[in-house]
Parts: C-alpha cells; structure tokens; sequence
C-alpha cells in the first residue's frame, strides 16, 4: 500500500516535474517566438557587368600605384577609379581577352598574364603585345601564364603552369628556369625578402639568392595582398592553419583558395564555397556556394574580392552591418528610429515597430492597431515615465503593456518631450500633452521643440515662436520665412533648423549660419537632424547620411558608396558611438570610429586635353598661336572609398586668383588672352581629404604678330617717325607761313613808317621856305646841312626796320636840332641819355621821332605862338637787359586819349598799330603809354624791346 502511494506520488512528482519542464520549454519557445534572436552581417557591396564590369568571372584584382583598381575577367580587364570602368580587350591590344593575373613592376608597367600563355603589359596608355613589342616574343609562354612579380632589382619573374620560369632582366635580355622534372611550374607566388626570393607552388617553395637556387621547401604559402602590409603566410596542413612568426589563424574546412589579413588585423579566407571572415575570433560566412578568387586590401583600407560568376564585391574600409532575424531574413521596411538606453525602436510602414534590444540581441514587433495595415509609423519616442508614444498616419497611440490610441484622425509629423511635456507636430496643428491634451497650434505643423525657455514650431512656411502669455504662434525672425521646416535641435542652447532644400541653419543670438551643399553637404533636403554627445551633427539628406563637425568645420557623408545600399535612407538614430540607419532593407548599422585612417590622399590626373575642341597632345611644353585660345581640360581622381562621390577645384594660373569649384570633370576656357599660364586641379575625397599634389599643365599662347613687342616697337617707331615728319613739315610750312606774314607785316610796318615821313618832309621843307622867304640864308643853310643829313640817315636806313640804338638817338638829335632851328632856338629841351655801352643794341626804328614830332607840333608850336616857354625832356634808360624805355615830356596843357581819335592823330594810331604788330611777330610786350594834365603837361613812356640784327628781313 505504502509501494503503492509512493509510486502513485512518484508518479505524480514525475508528471509534475515532467510538466513543469515541458512548460518552461513551450515558454521558451514562446519567447524565442516574440523574442527572437537577430544577428548581424556585414555589408559587401557588389559590383558586376551591370554596373560596368566587363565580366562577372573575374579571375584577380590588383591597385596600382597610381590608385586604379585593375580587374582580370575572362572578357578582358577593367580599369576602375572609383566611378567609372574603362576596358581592355585585344581590340586594345591586349594578347588574349581570358586575363588570369594582373601584376604592376618596378616601372609602373602593368602586366596582363592570360590564358593562352600570351604576354602583353600597359605603359603610358599603350597596351604593348608581340606584335609592337619584339621582347614578348621570347618572354611568352605557350600555355596559361600564372603569375609574375617585381623584384628588388628590377627583375621581373614570370611563371607558368608547365613551362618554368622565365625573368626579364632590366636589358630586356630573358632568363629560363626550367627542367625535365617540372621543378620551376607551377609557382604561384614570388616574394621577396632582403636577397632572397621566395617561390611557391602549392605543395612547395623554391628560395633563389641572386638568382642561384639554394634549397627547395615542401611548405604550402599564401601571400596576403594588403597595401599597406604584404605578408607571406606558411599554411599548416596538419593543423588546418595560416601562420608566420607569433601570428596563428584557423582555416576554414573548405580549401583556401586566397587569404588576406587586413590592417585591421582581420582574416579573410578565400574559399571554392565563399568568404569567410573572421574579426576579433567570431567568424561569419558570406557568399556562400561562390568560389573566391583574389582578395586584396586597397590604399584606403577596402578590402575587394572577386569570384567565378559574381563579379567583385567591396567590404568598405568602414565595417556596414545589417540586422537580420533569427532566420537570417531582413526586417521589414523601416521608416523611423528612436534609441533609448540599449533599446532601438523601428518604426515600420505597415502598422508595425520592433523593440530591440541590444543587450541581449532579442527582437520584438507589436501590432499597432489590427485591421490598420497602411498606418506608417513616422515618429516613436519615451519619456521619463518608460512610456513609448508612437506617431503614426492615423493618429497618436501610447504603449506600456498595451497599445492605446490618444489623439485619432491626425497623421502625427514628429513628436519631442520636454519640461515633462510631449509635444505633437500634427496636419491640424500643435498639440501638448501633460496632465490634459492642450492644442496651441491650429495649423499644420511639421516639428516643435523648446529650446531654453523658447518653444519653436517648424512649419511649411517657416520658424515659428509660441508665447504661453497671449497664447499665439508667431515667425522667429525674417531668415527662415517662406522655407519649410523639417527639424529642430538643440545646439548648445542655440537652434538648429534642418529646412526641405535650404540646407542646415544654426541661429546664434546675433548670426545665423547656414550650411548648404555648397559647403560640403552631399543635399540641401533634409529630412532628419540629430546632435551627439560633442554637441556636433547629424543629418540625413535626400542623398544620404551627413556628419557635422562643428569645432573643425567639416562635413563626412555617408552613402551608398559607403556600403550602404543606394537606396533611399528614411531615418536614423544615434547609440553612443553607433549610427543606425534604416531603409528599405531593413535596419543598419556602422560605427564612424572603426573607420581606417587611410595613408594615401586621394590622387587627380588630367585625362583630357583640347584646343578649339579639338584633341590636343598634353603633358609636354605646349606653345599655342594667338587664335588657339579655347582650351578644355578633363580630368579625374581617384579616392576608391568615394567611389566617385568626389568633389573638384581648379585654378588657372595667369587668369584665377583662387581655387574655384568644379561642376563636373570638366572646365572649359573661352577666348584666353596671349600669356603664359598654368592650369591646376585637386581632388577632395567625400571625407574631405585633399589630394597632397595637384594635376598640372602649363601652356603658353602666342601674341599675334600685331600684339608681338616687334611688330608694336615697329608700330611705335612708324608713329613717332610720321610725328616727326607731320611736325616738321608743319614746322617748315609754319616758318613758311610766319616768314610769310612777318614779310607782309613788314611791309606793313614799312608802309606805316613811310606814312611818317611825308609828315616831317613836308614840315621840314615848309621850315626851308620860310628862312628863304625870311632872306635869312644863314639858317637856311644850316638848316639845309641838317636836313640833308638827316635824310641821309633815313635813306641809309630805308630798308632797316631795326636800327642800332645810338644810331636812334643821333637821328633823334639831328631831328631835335631841325624842329629847334624851325623855332629859333625857343625849346628848352633836355635830353637824358643811356650809357654808350648801350647803344649797340638794336631796337625796332622810327618809333620815337613821331612823338617827339608831335610835341612840336601840338604842343611846343602853339606855347611859343602864344608867348610862353616851351620845354621838352626826353629821358631814354633800360629797363632790363631787353627793353629800352624812352619818355618825352613836354609841358603843355595836355589831352586825353579820346582826343587823340577826335583829333585824327595819324602818328600816333600809326604808333599803336606798329607796337601791336611788333608784339605779334616777335612776342614782346612792347608798349605805349602817357600822363597828361593841365598843370605838369603830357609824358609819353614807349617801352621798345632790344632785338638782335639776325631777325632782320631785307
């Protein structure tokens, strides 16, 4: 009985616990349901022929030097700069259009190794083959060249899968290594350490000094093709393992094809059933059932690989994840993000948004509402109480253990909590929730947020401030007026507006800055902002993602070419140092950090050159004619993590002043002047870096012959040597003309001066008759003596217009003596004379003697007539050395200048015309002047100038 019930409670002890377990694990699988497990994978980015790969059986890639990536295919080879794919084919030149291996040497010559055997290379944009180049003839193989290499010396080793060895030395002169027993095929790998190259097959190595072959080693090798760090690795076959010195990897099961260890101090292992990659011990499997054929890490860090069938793909120097369920499934489509701790709510566009939890890597969907399928999920966030309220296209709901819907009918645009109060960016307005649901706002509204004490509303037309006090909603300023407002963020106290197509604005106090794509954004539509903990920016664009450091001033984009897929972002969110970004693909995620800090800047080539659009020959001195003056220059650079998203800046030395912004590869000069100039280019990756040289070409274009410093010298000699002539023709006509007039002036003078002597004649013979009539003889005679001397004089001077002064004042003397004689000696007259050193100076005759006439005549006659005494002074002193100054007094009565014209004074007005014509034809200022009153008499002052006898015109 006791067996019996303690079987019976045995049984039900056993039925319990059994129970209990089975309970726990329904439980478990249960929450495996609702929670399940995600995992992540890194994103490698495919490129195959749709993209401009000339084949998808890609056999091996390489970079160059120069920064190309060179892709082996079975179509012929690719040459790759980041965007765009040029091919090589035998219509090129190459040997065979099947490359197995690309190699570059010691020259920069990159060398095709192909099926056939066939050897062909690319120099300077040649493809060299047999044909042009006779040395190949000898260096080719007959079967499947395998690989070559460079060494120290400037040898370069070829090997081939039957046919041994073949070196060609820096003469062009080739070396064979090859026997009967197959020693020298096969060899995969060349590599060089100090003195001693390394020749390896798969089951065994060759090592040759100076080019002696010392020992053979029954080792497997694999080369890891880093850029940075080529290593040479011993395959362990006991131990399924890659080793060199301290460092010691598991293989895959699969056979290694290719292995890569990276600067990262990542594996990659190539495989005939994918790539594996092993990062910090945890390996995950990519491209599974695809045969791997090359693996290199390029100058930046990307790690490429090729495979049979698939193209090439890129693992970014920038590790992209995606998040994928338990099944290894994408999650759906996500259009928002919000991070809270280590939880990561996505929003999706059907109704839905996951909980995920970083922690412990479990995953959670809800429901929102049931029958809502089409109810986009714009906005999800928490506030202080744990409490998650979701946006969504159809009204605002919150979530604690359930879903309960808060506002209904209003398609929620963004949703911010501050001061314990959720604010709601609705189509019909603002709305606050606290204790009670207050609308603030009755119109559409995109975003809201406090800022300090300042609640900002975005809008379709602009920033807004709402005042609690008049509770009104007014525009924040005149700058963001008209603009559409997509974010706001707090920026160490200051706003940060993202706006739809105007770019980012921070408002300061007293400046507003705005960042546009002309300042390194990759869009000016922006959909989302967000600031980290350093207070610097995120910004998600319509072209991709955006980083804003603030305190260096420079923007990194992140987009496609990054590994992210080129699809449209639809948000993101920040997690200490991870961003999370989500698409159409699901949810993903990078961590900027990890990024490779690559060594190399990238690099900028001309590739075009033409004149008057047509080709030019560049990269050499280059002298063009005046008329080949429009110049167009192509060019690209190469930066492979950009993958073409790269901007340009040119200068054109003798013409820009500073670096200017290119809209494409391309710049185009119009109508240069002659000059010499220098035209320059840079790249600058899409992380801002700037390449450390630039792509120069300088050319000169010629003057035209009339612009040439010949041609203007001789113009310049013509002109002034007609100048010359012009003006000393002019010069001559001139003196032709001025003899001309100052004959005529002459003759004039004379004409006026002889107009003088019948005056004194004429008196002079009426004085004779009146001593004959007188019978007074002895005067007569005497007065005939003077007057023939005098007449004398005026003969021998009848042809002179300039007589000596001494010459003058004995004429004057003479003429005083007749006029006295005529009166009886009744003039008192005192004449005042120069010193005799000046009498050999000449000034212009006759001007004198019909003043002094007209004193006798006018004055000194009627005084006598009238009984009283007459006197007469004449004063004759320099006035400089070029002027004399003659003054006749007499002490008359006196008269005015009108009284000269109303008395038909001919001597006097024969006088004036003189004196002006005198002025005239020798540029003095000689003069005639006189003082005249009743009481003292008349004083006329003639000022003559002293002229030298070469001036005389007979």
């Amino acid at each position: 009985m006791n067996d019996s019930i303690f079987f019976l409670n045995e049984n039900r002890y056993f039925y319990f616990m059994f129970s209990k377990k089975l309970f726990f694990l329904i439980f478990i699988l249960l929450i495996s349901f609702f929670f399940p497990v995600f995992s992540q994978k890194l994103v490698l980015k495919n490129i195959t022929s749709s993209n401009g790969l000339p084949s998808n059986v890609c056999y091996d890639i390489i970079q160059d030097t120069k920064g190309y990536i060179w892709i082996a295919s079975e179509s012929g080879v690719g040459r790759f700069d980041g965007n765009d794919f040029k091919y090589y084919t035998t219509q090129n030149g190459l040997a065979d259009n099947e490359i197995f291996k690309i190699v570059e040497d010691h020259k920069g010559r990159i060398w095709f190794l192909s099926y056939n055997g066939q050897l062909s290379y690319y120099y300077n944009g040649v493809i060299h083959h047999s044909g042009n180049t006779p040395f190949l003839k000898k260096l080719s193989f007959t079967y499947l060249a395998i690989t070559a290499y460079s060494d120290h010396n400037g040898n370069v080793w070829f090997s081939s899968k039957e046919e041994g060895i073949k070196v060609l030395l820096p003469n062009n002169s080739i070396k064979i290594y090859s026997d009967n027993k197959g020693t020298f095929d096969a060899i995969n790998i060349f590599v060089q350490k100090n003195d001693t190259l390394i020749a390896a097959s798969q089951n065994r190595a060759l090592i040759f000094t100076k080019s002696a072959l010392l020992k053979k080693d029954a080792s497997a090798y694999f080369y890891s093709r880093s850029y940075r760090m080529p290593e040479l690795f011993k395959f362990n076959a006991h131990k399924n393992s890659i080793e060199r010195n301290d460092f010691s990897i598991k293989a895959p099961a699969e056979k290694v094809l290719c292995y890569l260890k990276d600067s990262k101090e990542n594996s990659w292992f190539g495989t005939g059933n994918g790539l594996f990659h092993i990062s910090h011990k945890r390996s995950q499997q990519y491209l599974t059932g695809t045969t791997i054929t090359s693996l290199i890490e390029d100058s930046e860090g990307n790690v490429w690989i090729s495979t049979l069938g698939k193209g090439i793909y890129m693992a970014p120097s920038l590790p992209f994840f995606e998040l994928r369920d338990e099944r290894g499934q994408l999650l759906h489509s996500i259009i928002s993000l919000y991070s809270d701790g280590d939880i990561i709510y996505a929003g999706t566009d059907h109704g839905t948004f996951y909980i995920i939890n970083r922690k412990n890597n479990d995953i959670k969907e809800i429901q929102i509402e049931e029958g809502q399928t089409y109810n986009r999920v714009k906005r999800i966030l928490t506030d202080d109480r744990g409490t998650i309220w979701i946006g969504c296209d159809v009204g605002l709901y919150k979530y604690t253990n359930t879903i309960s819907k808060v506002i209904s009918d209003v398609a929620v645009k963004d949703l911010s909590f501050t001061q314990a109060t959720l604010l709601v960016a609705s189509n019909v307005g603002l709305f606050s929730i606290q204790n009670e649901i207050k609308k603030l706002y009755h119109y559409r509204t995109t975003e809201a947020a406090f800022i300090g004490n300042t609640l900002y509303v975005g809008t379709l037309g602009g920033l807004k401030t709402y005042s609690d006090s008049s509770n009104t909603v007014k525009f924040s300023g005149n700058t963001l007026q008209g603009k559409r407002i997509t974010s706001i963020e707090n920026l160490a106290g200051y706003p940060a507006v993202a706006t739809y197509g105007h770019g980012l604005y921070i408002l300061h106090q007293d400046t507003t800055i705005q960042i546009t794509e002309s300042k390194g954004l990759n869009g000016d539509i922006i959909s989302e902002l967000h600031t980290d903990k350093n207070n610097n920016i995120w910004l998600l664009t319509n072209r991709g993602l955006n980083y804003f450091d603030i305190p260096n001033q420079k923007i990194i984009s992140y987009s496609g070419s990054e590994g992210l897929l080129p699809i449209q972002l639809s948000s993101f969110c920040l997690k200490q140092d991870t961003v999370f970004v989500a698409s159409e693909r699901g949810l993903s995620y990078f961590i900027p950090s990890q990024a490779s800090i690559s060594e190399s800047s990238p690099q900028v080539f001309i590739t075009s050159m033409e004149v008057n659009n047509a080709p030019y020959i560049y990269g050499k001195k280059i002298n063009l004619d005046w008329n080949q003056n429009n110049v167009t220059f192509g060019f690209s650079g190469i930066s492979i993590s950009s993958l073409g998203d790269m901007t340009y800046q040119y200068m054109l030395e003798g013409l820009d002043k500073s670096w200017l912004n290119a809209g494409n590869n391309e710049v185009i000069y119009s109508g240069l002047k002659p000059g010499k100039y220098t035209f320059k280019v840079r790249t600058i990756s899409k992380h801002g870096k700037i390449s450390k040289q630039t792509a120069d070409q300088t050319f000169t274009i010629k003057a035209h012959y009339s612009e040439s410093i010949w041609f203007l010298s001789l113009i310049i000699f013509l002109i002034i040597a007609a100048i010359f002539i012009l003006i000393y023709l002019w010069f001559i006509n001139y003196k032709r003309i001025q003899k001309r007039k100052l004959r005529a002036l002459q003759l004039e003078q004379t004409a006026l001066r002889n107009q003088m002597n019948p005056h004194f004649l004429f008196n002079t013979l009426n004085s004779i008759q009146q001593f004959v009539i007188k019978e007074d003889k002895r005067k007569a005679n005497k007065y005939l003596v003077l007057f023939a001397n005098l007449i004398r004089k005026y003969l021998d001077h009848s042809r002179e217009l300039y007589i000596t002064l001494g010459e003058e004042i004995e004429s004057l003397e003479m003429y005083l003596q007749l006029e006295n004689l005529r009166m009886n000696n009744q003039v008192e007259i005192d004449f005042h004379k120069p010193d005799q050193s000046l009498n050999g100076n000449y000034i212009p005759a006759m001007f004198v003697q019909p003043i002094v006439e007209n004193a006798f005549k006018h004055v000194l006659f009627p005084l006598i007539n009238e009984g009283h005494k007459a006197k007469l002074s004449i004063i004759v002193n320099p006035k400089d050395d070029n002027y004399i100054i003659f003054s006749v007094k007499d002490n008359g009565t006196g008269f005015s200048s009108t009284d000269i014209n109303k008395d038909g004074s001919t001597a006097m007005r024969n006088i004036m015309e003189r004196i002006e014509i005198l002025n005239k034809v020798h540029s003095v200022n000689a003069e005639l002047k006189f003082n005249s009153n009743q009481i003292s008499g008349t004083e006329f002052v003639i000022t003559l100038p002293i002229l030298n006898k070469s001036v005389h015109v007979n």
